[in-house]
């Protein structure tokens, strides 16, 4: 057989070609294959697909790395061409800010257009919307309504919103914004790097963690927060005390103002888990230091939902012995007795200034339970009896006095 010799730039271009086919095909062969198989389906235009796709990068499945920003992308490219399930996760992303920046009126969009199309998480999605006022006014009328449908089509989620009493944003739009009542922001306040006056000193915090919705502005609750600190240079050991639970772990500071969490998990009240609680893993802390306080922000990842949790802002000041003063929090500063109660207790407590004084009560979801206005009360020790109108179980009690914060916790027995 005879041929003629190949031109020097074709055989190049050859030789080009043999080679982006051995990495394609490479490439290929480290894919999984039921993701390969659903890139097919997507290519040949099965809408559904797209909604596969998105799922296998959201949460990790068929052994792909978890990947918010590919999750959003299929997700958009499946609802353009006009999946239903692609339309409410692209809202879900949206409304949590998975992948994209966070947009409540985006979302809200999404929701409506798969709503119509009777795609029962959306008419929950849109109840909670109109409940809150995420992205919409608030309107009762239309988040029953919603959640109503939904709740009808057997969505359990719905079912279980419309026996609550409360909307997330009541504590928001209750308390938010009144001089007299809280200590912090009720918007979440900007954690970014700033230049510490020194690092993370050796001892014992005490503050509080504050819970945001997913825009970080709308205040949702509130915790008492501790932590002990060990170690030296940036290698720190310790244990945090959150709410009720006590949390060990060993973390490094990065960057010089981010604790990183190299282990750690705590389990939270969650509103809308089934069973109410969550275990979240520790991820890591921005912080600025200032003096003897820290404050930043504790990011955490819902080990069930494989996803981050809402902002969480937190401020700590170190245990020196002295009173905190103005603006200040001391935890475990009330005596309670009896402790469990049954329907009355007395409150012991020490004031440092003449003070407007109230109690809080807060489930352990951070959800405030209870109010009482107790009065202007003079500088030194006091005594007050209680009958919160609160069902049995663990509660934190504030007793905020000014602008200084004390809590207890208290326990409401079921003979009350």
């Amino acid at each position: 057989m005879t041929g003629r010799l190949v031109p020097m730039h074709i055989y190049v271009l050859m030789l080009a070609m043999a080679f982006a086919f051995l990495v394609t095909s490479r490439a290929f062969s480290q894919t999984p294959g039921e993701v390969e198989r659903l890139e097919r389906r997507a290519m040949r235009g099965n809408a559904n697909a797209y909604h596969d796709l998105g799922m296998a990068y959201k949460y990790a499945k068929y052994g792909m790395k978890q990947d918010f920003e590919k999750a959003y992308r299929y997700f958009c490219m499946g609802a353009d061409r006009g999946s239903v399930w692609c339309i409410y996760a692209k809202g879900y992303m949206l409304y949590k800010g998975l992948g994209c920046k966070q947009d409540y009126r985006k979302a809200v969009k999404c929701f409506k257009s798969a709503a119509a199309r009777r795609n029962s998480p959306s008419m929950y999605m849109l109840g909670l919307c109109y409940r809150n006022g995420f992205g919409v006014e608030k309107n009762a009328s239309k988040a029953y309504e919603y959640l109503e449908r939904a709740a009808a089509k057997g969505y359990r989620d719905a079912r279980e919103e419309l026996g609550r009493s409360n909307e997330e944003t009541y504590l928001h739009e209750a308390l938010g914004g009144k001089p007299d009542y809280l200590y912090f922001s009720d918007v979440m306040s900007d954690a970014s790097a700033e230049a510490n006056d020194t690092g993370i000193v050796a001892g014992d915090y005490q503050g509080y963690l504050v819970m945001y919705d997913w825009s970080g502005k709308f205040l949702f609750g509130e915790e008492p927060l501790s932590m002990s600190v060990s170690g030296k240079g940036n290698e720190i050991d310790g244990f945090m005390v959150i709410g009720v639970d006590t949390v060990p772990f060993s973390a490094e500071i990065k960057d010089g103002n981010r604790l990183r969490f190299k282990d750690g998990s705590v389990i939270l009240r969650e509103r809308y888990a089934h069973r109410l609680k969550v275990r979240y893993r520790m991820e890591d802390m921005p912080f600025h230091v200032s003096g003897n306080k820290i404050r930043g922000r504790l990011n955490l990842y819902s080990l069930g939902a494989k996803e981050p949790e809402r902002p969480m802002y937190f401020e700590l000041v170190r245990d020196n012995g002295t009173d905190s003063g103005a603006g200040g929090s001391q935890h475990d500063g009330v005596s309670i007795t009896p402790n469990p109660f049954g329907a009355t207790f007395t409150a012991a407590f020490e004031l440092q200034s003449d003070a407007d004084v109230q109690v809080w009560m807060f489930n352990t979801h951070g959800m405030m339970e209870w109010q009482e206005d107790i009065g202007h009360l003079k500088q030194g020790r006091h005594s007050i009896k209680l009958s919160p109108d609160i069902r049995p179980g663990r509660y934190i009690m504030n007793i905020k006095a000014g602008r200084r914060n004390l809590h207890g916790m208290i326990i409401k027995g079921r003979d009350g």
